[in-house]
């Protein structure tokens, strides 16, 4: 039964990766106009002042610190993987897999020929894999960059041009607010594409992650630590990968959420008591639009939210205890 259990989960593992490469694949070519655009989109924002230069460099620090801990997880979860073979007491490879022309169970050139194609197409898959998955990751984080800049950009409202005289400060004033009222509908705009592209994408990853995370425990509970060191090592490895898939987007489409949900307090807090009736009038107009809650979804079921990062993990914690009943 677990030698069953130990293919089954490697099969699943492997179904689950190519299928994602695929579906990701698919979704770059069929929407590479969008795509492109997005860039496009990114590079037209133009930063005023090595402050906002700052906000820039702190956000995508962290974004190079995500990617670095992602792509250790996945280097990981291969290198155990393709370990495994070697501390097997029967010939086996890291993946099943059959080669119709290749005798590798018993010659040991076809069996190198079969590992070094299983090599070569692991490290290209779970490579693809993170670069496409931290495309959409990018653009999250560079829209939250964006709404910090924007957000201090409104609370400098009235407290700039003051060595001007008093009318022309404020058409100077009321012409800064118009522009970055006209850059954050742009930027709304950017985010509904955004979540319009990678809908399916994000939707596969929830759907997907509940029947990984549950076998993964599985394996792990039923693991001999002592004599299975090697594939608890992958398991553990493959797990955090996974998790990083969900979680990643999740955490980054929470902070954009939160990082509009600050836009109004960075109006109330610039210096609008001293400013225009015309300038307030679209401040009051600004704001109201603002009311309405912008929170990004997947697959229109599920927020792209911390909260719906938990609610995977619950899932998956009750589809394990169900079938580790099961198969007791």
């Amino acid at each position: 039964m677990r030698t069953h259990l130990d293919l089954a989960t490697v099969i699943i593992f492997e179904s689950l990766a190519e299928i994602s490469v695929c579906l990701r694949a698919a979704i770059f070519i069929l929407n590479f106009d969008d795509i492109f655009d997005f860039l496009r989109r990114i590079k037209l924002f133009k930063c005023e002042s090595e402050d906002e230069v700052n906000i820039y460099k702190k956000r995508f620090g962290l974004f190079s610190n995500v990617l670095r801990f992602y792509f250790g997880c996945a280097f990981f979860a291969t290198f155990f993987s393709l370990c495994a073979p070697f501390f097997s007491d029967k010939p086996m490879l890291a993946y099943p897999a059959y080669y119709p022309y290749l005798d590798w169970q018993n010659n040991r050139h076809h069996f190198w020929i079969a590992y070094t194609y299983q090599l070569v197409g692991m490290l290209f898959m779970a490579h693809t894999l993170i670069l496409l998955e931290s495309y959409h990751i990018y653009l999250m984080v560079t829209i939250g960059a964006q709404l910090d800049i924007l957000a201090e950009r409104f609370r400098r409202v009235g407290k700039m041009y003051l060595d001007l005289p008093h009318d022309v400060q404020q058409e100077k004033t009321l012409e800064f607010f118009l522009d970055n009222v006209k850059n954050f509908e742009e930027l709304s705009r950017f985010i509904d594409k955004v979540e319009t592209v990678f809908d399916v994408q994000f939707f596969y990853q929830f759907v997907c992650s509940a029947l990984v995370f549950c076998v993964t425990a599985l394996q792990i509970l039923r693991s001999n630590f002592l004599e299975e060191y090697v594939s608890l090592s992958f398991y553990v490895a493959f797990s955090a990968t996974m998790m990083n898939e969900i979680f990643l987007p999740c955490y980054f489409g929470n902070e954009v959420t939160l990082r509009r949900e600050q836009i109004p307090h960075a109006v109330y807090s610039s210096e609008w008591i001293h400013l225009s009736e015309k300038l307030k009038k679209n401040m009051i107009i600004f704001l109201e639009g603002l009311k309405r809650a912008r929170i990004l979804r997947s697959g229109k079921i599920f927020t792209l939210s911390l909260f719906s990062f938990l609610t995977v993990i619950n899932r998956s914690y009750s589809l394990f205890a169900v079938a580790r009943n099961f198969i007791k």
